[in-house]
């Protein structure tokens, strides 16, 4: 008969017998306590070369600690700790210690559950009934989850709050803040309470907490105290973009903090508005096809939306036209701020290359329908029987400004520029790309660009545009690239002069 005797703990009321929870957590025990040696025997390893005088080494392990158990999420888990020994005879503060990053010489809880704790108080548990809450998992008795050590701890969490509300802002910039009001019922309060929380996404595209703080339901006033506070600790680079619901206290003290700052209305609180005016069975399919109309296909989506609910829910779909507006316009406004500061704002870094650029080439336009009519160019670069087919009537005022160009002096040879084609030349505009509609090499080497505009479309925002751009290509080349746009007259000149014009008074 053997004489091993095996001692069982009996189960002990108030606890759950859980053999796969046992189980979890002798195995989390003897995991641990292998990290643990293994750390213990990396940090006596990277001492290895330092030796007493008599030859021995200096940093050795030492047994371990007492026994203590660590309250975790499947319960209390017991662990010793490992020990090291510095065995040199030097005085204690130049001892060479060891401080286990695993588990660290006073820790009592993981941080996960440290991580929890302040979650169950904000639902509404109290100091003491924290333990009772865990006690299931952690046991009846879990020596560190009393009352008192739940006091001491909401301490702390304050005053680690008051250190993070002081923190100095200075050197942070948004790029985006989202404002929102939080509605809070913890702990019983009489009156639930308004958490103005505020979120900014920095330049590297990091999301942050900026600042938060209690206020009165979602007052101007209250919103103004906490965008007053971040100013007041250094935030003073303006947000680019403030992101918000439809509540008007926050664009109001926004506008008196930050009045640079662009607003925009939160697409989720805009969906809810949408969703409002459907019954609660159809929601869930009609915000999977309200996520169609956020994406790059929007056009297409809203006809879609129209169509499946326009008959039976008119106003649903008003409603998210008028989303889908909103947002063309949100995208449209941020694309040109894109182009104005890449291309033209004064630190922007522009340069043009002729090696990369467009390049005349034989047969370049052979897949395009070719111009019939009588007129032969003298000098279109692919010949007078493959000149690419002009826009508008066959004798247009785009046809004349190709013979204008045929008849300039000083030229080599000219081409039409065949729009989207990919041996075009074209300029990037702020949604598109730019296809000038003739390009021309001068006998002097030069690159002259043209672009023809009728009279209904020559003070048009899309000229403007392309003007614009056209004239800075002409700066970044360095005298090497002309730019013109031409009318069918301006100031009694017509197409050909005002090209001469341009070529005098550009060399």
């Amino acid at each position: 008969m053997s004489e091993d005797t095996n001692i069982l703990p009996f189960h002990q009321p108030g606890t759950v017998l859980d053999p796969l929870t046992e189980i979890a957590r002798e195995g989390a025990r003897r995991m641990l306590m292998a990290a643990l040696k293994a750390e213990a025997d990396s940090f006596v390893a990277g001492f290895a070369e330092d030796l007493l005088p008599d030859g021995r080494r200096r940093v050795v392990r030492h047994g371990v600690g007492p026994e203590r158990e660590i309250q975790t999420g499947i319960g209390p888990i017991p662990v010793q700790r490992p020990k090291v020994r510095d065995r040199a005879d030097v005085p204690v503060e130049a001892k060479i210690r060891f401080s286990s990053a695993i588990l660290p010489k006073w820790a009592r809880r993981s941080k996960s559950l440290d991580a929890l704790l302040p979650a169950l108080y904000l639902r509404g548990l109290s100091t003491g009934d924290v333990q009772e809450a865990l006690a299931a998992i952690l046991g009846a008795e879990a020596p560190n989850l009393s009352p008192g050590v739940m006091s001491r701890l909401t301490a702390e969490w304050q005053d680690d709050l008051d250190r993070w509300q002081r923190r100095d802002l200075s050197a942070r910039r948004y790029v985006y803040v989202w404002a929102d009001g939080v509605y809070l019922q913890a702990r019983m309060e009489p009156q639930a309470e308004c958490m103005l929380v505020i979120l900014g996404a920095t330049p590297e595209g990091r999301k942050e907490l900026v600042g938060f703080q209690v206020g009165i339901r979602e007052s101007t006033q209250s919103w103004r105290e906490l965008l007053v506070d971040l100013k007041a600790r250094g935030l003073g680079v303006p947000p680019g973009l403030a992101v918000g619901d439809g509540a008007l206290g926050f664009w109001k003290a926004l506008e008196e903090a930050f009045p640079g700052t662009r607003h925009q209305r939160c697409w989720f609180h805009k969906t809810a508005n949408v969703l409002n005016a459907f019954p609660k069975s159809m929601q869930p399919a009609v915000t999977a096809d309200l996520r169609e109309i956020s994406r790059a296909a929007a056009a297409v989506a809203i006809e879609i939306f129209a169509e499946k609910y326009g008959a039976k829910y008119p106003r649903g779909v008003i409603l998210a036209r008028k989303v889908r507006e909103k947002l063309a316009a949100i995208r449209q406004q941020e694309r040109d701020g894109v182009y104005q500061r890449y291309l033209f704002a004064p630190e922007a870094k522009v340069e043009v290359s002729f090696d990369q650029a467009f390049a005349f080439k034989d047969g370049m336009y052979w897949d395009q329908r070719r111009y019939r009519g009588r007129w032969k160019p003298r000098k279109h670069f692919l010949g007078p029987d493959h000149v690419p087919a002009f826009d508008g009537a066959e004798n247009g005022e785009e046809f004349q400004c190709a013979q204008a160009i045929d008849s300039l002096p000083g030229l080599k040879f000219w081409i039409r520029n065949v729009a989207r084609h990919p041996n075009s030349f074209w300029l990037p505009t702020a949604t598109d790309k730019f296809y000038p509609d003739f390009v021309a090499q001068l006998e002097d080497g030069r690159l002259l660009v043209v672009e023809y505009k009728g009279a209904h479309f020559a003070d048009g925002p899309d000229t403007a545009e392309k003007r614009t751009i056209g004239q800075l290509w002409e700066k970044k080349t360095g005298g090497k690239g002309v730019f013109v746009v031409v009318e069918k007259t301006v100031d009694g000149r017509d197409m050909r002069a005002q090209m001469v014009n341009t070529l005098q008074g550009s060399t």
